[in-house]
């Protein structure tokens, strides 16, 4: 009985984290496609516009979250000119790159 309720709150308490992690997902997706779609494929399938920007689907595998919430925080670089600069926030990074991490779970669910 005691494991059983033990389980209980951990499950409970790890709710909040999940809605949190979930709105960083929807947020981010709003951002791409605000600001993303029009180079870069941003769901689950499909091609890019501009065929030099990876689809979002294909960047997790290259980072971890951390290393894209930097990256955007930083301001990232990349190999051509065609990138335009945004100057996110920290809440931006996170929920950008919290979207593109998301189609590596998926993947993990599968």
């Amino acid at each position: 009985m005691r494991l059983k309720l033990a389980i209980l709150l951990m499950t409970a308490a790890a709710w909040p984290a999940l809605a949190d992690i979930e709105d960083d997902i929807a947020t981010g997706r709003a951002l791409a496609e605000l600001n993303c779609a029009s180079c870069h494929a941003i769901g689950s399938t499909g091609e890019s516009p501009f065929k030099e920007a990876p689809p979002f689907r294909a960047i997790h595998v290259n980072y971890e979250q951390g290393e894209l919430e930097d990256a955007f925080n930083d301001g990232i670089v990349v190999a051509h000119p065609a990138m335009p600069d945004w100057d996110m926030n920290a809440e931006q990074a996170k929920a950008l790159a919290a979207y593109i991490m998301q189609f590596g779970k998926a993947k993990e669910l599968q």
